[in-house]
């Protein structure tokens, strides 16, 4: 058993950044295997006490809201089940949280991250490569990917913006940004440790991983991004004189990007309401706030606020032919879960985010490895909730699978209950 619960973790682990379809095999097949795990331990009650991830009351309580919010909403019972599996992701991170704990440990965990960082470089070039060529090799050389830069005059297709291997700017952008904010600060810990067997694989998948992330040319994942990376370098830099240099840098920086006049007309976009991408986040906002306020408590049903948007839209003055999600992670949460699943939602984000900033501190001088991941988790938690401003990118599955798995390896490494990481297996 604890052999394939460790090859399936590590199956579902590289799956998060290539594949959904491997994401739901071994993530569940992980979780199958914990299942079976539980039932062997059901008779130690010690043990089933410390399944615990942290905001388990919040998470019980989103649960709860989502099913009465279907209960009440749903006209069949195939959409009843329809949006009660949309919170499914919390059942998994238990499931994967028990098996985190069967195999996994800190020194175990040191040497499987150059394997990921090495897949996540090789990704973000190829996702880089994109921008020149064009190209999606793994759907077929044929398909036209989204446009970035175009000749002025013809129109014609000059640049292209960066899919890597899902085939959307966006869902590339939301999942990448949370591995590239992790890496981002490890290389602080592997310069400081001269740890080779990670600092050369950051060397390299870093800065493509950003570059990547800049062609996706996804204006959320540029806000993330920013954001991602000013809150990592003020917990990690003690010295207020290098952070303002750095800071400083990254302003320099940001001069240059708006001198670039593809990058910086993508940006300024955001801001001209005339632009049908501005105009329609808009009217769905408008949308989703109106199904709210009429449905304050259990909202309209998690989902459902999708496919009854239409219906809302015409009442806000939209024009027709669009519709579709929030876009807005948090309007998509009071639309569909009501008052109370937003208050679980965000008691549930606002937990990991403390937990984090607090395993930094508290680990920073018995396990900087730890302290660093940690910060890395709280930029990837940052990155997402400022991106999620503008975009539904929590409800994004290829998003989702990696975002939790992060949560549950911050959780497992800096449990609530006193058990510890290090000696929660024995290594074999």
């Amino acid at each position: 058993m604890h052999k394939a619960i460790l090859v399936s973790l590590a199956l579902y682990s590289i799956a998060t950044l290539t594949s959904m379809a491997g994401m739901e095999l071994f993530g569940w097949l992980s979780a199958l295997f914990a299942l079976l795990v539980i039932l062997k331990q059901c008779g130690e009650k010690s043990y089933l006490e410390e399944i615990r991830l942290g905001p388990d009351k919040a998470l019980l309580l989103l649960l709860v809201v989502t099913l009465i919010g279907a209960a009440l909403n749903a006209e069949s019972s195939k959409e009843f089940f329809d949006m009660s599996g949309r919170q499914r992701w919390i059942l998994l991170s238990y499931l994967l949280f028990v098996a985190l704990r069967e195999v996994l440990n800190v020194e175990r965990l040191k040497k499987w991250l150059p394997v990921i960082v090495t897949i996540a470089g090789i990704l973000a070039i190829y996702a880089f490569s994109q921008f020149f060529t064009g190209k999606d090799l793994i759907r077929g050389a044929d398909r036209v990917l989204h446009v970035a830069v175009a000749h002025p005059e013809t129109n014609e297709p000059l640049r292209w913006r960066s899919t890597g291997p899902f085939g959307s700017p966006m869902t590339f952008g939301y999942s990448f940004g949370l591995i590239f904010s992790v890496c981002f600060a490890l290389c602080f810990w592997a310069v400081k440790e001269k740890s080779k067997n990670l600092l050369i694989p950051l060397a390299v998948a870093t800065p493509f991983l950003f570059l990547s992330l800049v062609t996706s040319f996804q204006r959320g994942v540029w806000m993330g991004l920013t954001a991602a990376i000013f809150v990592m370098l003020f917990l990690m830099i003690r010295s207020r004189k290098k952070y303002f240099i750095l800071v400083s840098a990254m302003g320099l920086l940001g001069i240059v990007f708006m001198f670039n006049e593809s990058l910086s007309n993508r940006l300024m976009a955001a801001f001209d309401p005339s632009k049908a991408s501005v105009s329609d986040r808009l009217y769905l906002w408008k949308a989703n706030w109106l199904m709210f306020t009429e449905n304050p408590i259990f909202g309209v049903g998690y989902g459902r606020n999708e496919d009854i948007a239409r219906e809302f839209l015409a009442r806000v003055g939209a024009p027709d032919g669009f519709s579709g999600h929030a876009h807005n992670t948090y309007l998509q949460y009071l639309s569909g879960t009501g008052i109370l699943g937003f208050i679980s939602f965000m008691w549930f984000v606002l937990y990991f985010l403390v937990k984090s900033v607090k395993t930094y501190f508290a680990k920073l001088s018995q396990d900087s490895f730890v302290a660093h991941l940690a910060v890395g988790i709280f930029g990837a938690q940052v990155f997402l909730m400022v991106g999620g401003l503008t975009e539904c990118n929590f409800k994004d599955a290829e998003v989702n699978h990696q975002f939790m798995l992060w949560l549950v390896l911050l959780a497992f490494l800096y449990p609530k209950r006193k058990h510890a990481a290090s000696e929660s297996v024995t290594g074999t």
